[in-house]
């Protein structure tokens, strides 16, 4: 993904660009964070470290769709209104998901 990353922000003022970085960049910290909850000492750690995952999981979805109508040149301003909601939602979601029982 760090790979993908970097040659996505060498080419960020290509269609799709930027996109491309944000889902790169939301991947590697994806990655890294399920990593580090393998490893992670006690119980305790792992569960906060895979919470901080379901933020990463959770925009995977809508900076794709951002991706594939900014590469196919259809990213209007409805279409990122649409997107950006979609991403308020899926951070709501998110700090839905976190909240103790």
């Amino acid at each position: 993904m760090l790979v993908v990353g970097l040659s996505a922000w060498r080419r960020r003022a290509e269609p799709g660009g930027p996109a491309l970085v944000a889902f790169s960049a939301l991947g590697a910290g994806w990655l890294a964070f399920d990593t580090l909850a393998l490893i992670a000492p006690s119980p305790e750690a792992t569960l906060r470290l895979t919470q901080a995952t379901i933020l990463f999981a959770s925009l995977l979805g809508p900076v794709w769709l951002a991706f594939v109508l900014g590469y196919t040149g259809r990213f209007s301003r409805a279409a990122r209104i649409a997107v950006g909601t979609l991403a308020a939602w899926c951070v709501v979601y998110t700090g839905l998901a976190k909240r103790p029982v």
